[in-house]
């Protein structure tokens, strides 16, 4: 026996190995002999990898569609402002508050557009030269009061929409007239409603009185100032306003709209090109219909009879918000959720920039607005919008 170590170590064969060198010689046989026996056998097969079917690419449109419960045209602003990158388009989608400053580091508002030099001057129409301050409106509005219960609030409409047809020559007692009237005031009636939401019907109902639905007559008495049309009529928007105006001391309410962005589209009359130039400031002389959709300011736009098409990127400062605007969420029965976002009358706004185009369906005018924060600040001597 071997012994490691030690006398026994040491003994040599005939060959003069020691016992030591032996043991090495037979097991580097095994090894060698192991390696011939690996060496000669044939490799053992791989398995073969499957063909997997090739993914299906996502349509990111489709995609942000399912995510965001948007439409489509809306899918593709915010892809194409986030340069078709999905995950941060649905990220912007749905930020609703502005990006969190270092702590002690005040917010900044969005820069104020540059203005031009030198406008070019405003083109005439029926409210050029026109001012707020200069309006029946803005002295009967201040001691409107809305109506508080919903028999007033019939008593104003009604004389709204009689004094409309006086303008147009439509017969109103026992007539057409009446019969729109009866039929708007059945829309408000709502289980439950308060006069917020009643009222908020009255302005989405889309009964028509030759072709015209009451949001468009009451913005039609607004905007020609009458005098005897405007006291019904500051009234009822007095009522419309307690809802679309934040109150002082309130913060501006949400939702806001998607990238603090919301869209109207719309017909439109090139002879006021030179109006809309960058940098105007002005008032728009009604309420200002929007929405966070813009597959519905598309719809609108694509329904209008005039031949030339623009639409309009309205701009809400991102930390300041608006505190004249706000989403209608009480809709007549029938009426799709539009997400309209209604801008109370007189609002205030600035011309970031126009992109005068085709003026189609597929091309059209793109005019960019930024809202004012508050009607407050800006100056009641603004000009007036020929268009909107």
């Amino acid at each position: 026996m071997l012994l490691k170590g030690g006398a026994s170590a040491l003994l040599k064969d005939e060959d003069g190995k020691t016992a030591l060198q032996l043991a090495r010689d037979s097991n580097k046989s095994e090894v060698v002999a192991v390696m011939q026996q690996h060496a000669a056998a044939p490799p053992a097969p791989q398995p073969q990898p499957q063909p997997q079917p090739a993914p299906q690419p996502q349509d990111p449109e489709q995609t942000f569609v399912a995510l965001t419960g948007t439409d489509a045209a809306t899918a593709r602003r915010f892809l194409r402002q986030a340069g078709g990158d999905l995950a941060r388009a649905v990220d912007a989608f749905f930020s609703a508050a502005p990006p969190q400053l270092p702590e002690g580091e005040p917010p900044e508002p969005e820069p104020e557009p540059e203005p031009l030099l030198a406008l070019p001057p405003i083109p005439p129409s029926p409210v050029s030269g026109g001012t707020f301050r200069g309006t029946k409106f803005h002295g009967v509005y201040p001691k409107a009061k809305a109506p508080a219960n919903p028999m007033k609030l019939g008593s104003k409409l009604g004389a709204v929409v009689r004094l409309y047809c006086e303008a147009h020559g439509i017969p109103y007692d026992d007539d057409e007239g009446e019969a729109f009237f009866d039929s708007l005031q059945a829309d408000m009636v709502g289980a439950g409603d308060s006069m917020a939401q009643a009222v908020q019907r009255m302005w989405t109902s889309f009964r028509q009185l030759r072709g015209r639905e009451f949001c468009f007559i009451l913005n039609e008495v607004v905007r020609n100032d009458t005098a005897g049309c405007i006291a019904p009529a500051a009234s009822l928007t007095r009522a419309i306003n307690e809802f679309c105006v934040t109150p002082e001391g309130e913060e501006p309410r949400p939702p806001f709209p998607p990238d603090f962005v919301c869209v109207r589209g719309g017909g439109f009359d090139n002879r006021y090109r030179d109006f809309f130039a960058p940098g105007r400031e002005f008032r728009q002389p009604a309420f200002l219909a929007t929405s966070f959709l813009e597959g519905t300011a598309d719809a609108f736009m694509r329904r209008s009879s005039m031949p030339v098409k623009a639409k309009w990127m309205i701009r809400i400062d991102p930390v300041r918000k608006c505190r004249h605007v706000n989403l209608v969420t009480r809709r007549v029965p029938g009426l799709p959720d539009e997400q309209e976002y209604l801008f109370a009358p007189y609002s205030a706004f600035t011309v970031r920039s126009a992109r005068w185009a085709a003026g189609t369906n597929d091309d059209p005018h793109v005019i960019e607005l930024d809202a004012a924060p508050d009607n407050v600040g800006p100056s009641e001597d603004l000009p007036l919008a020929p268009w909107s």
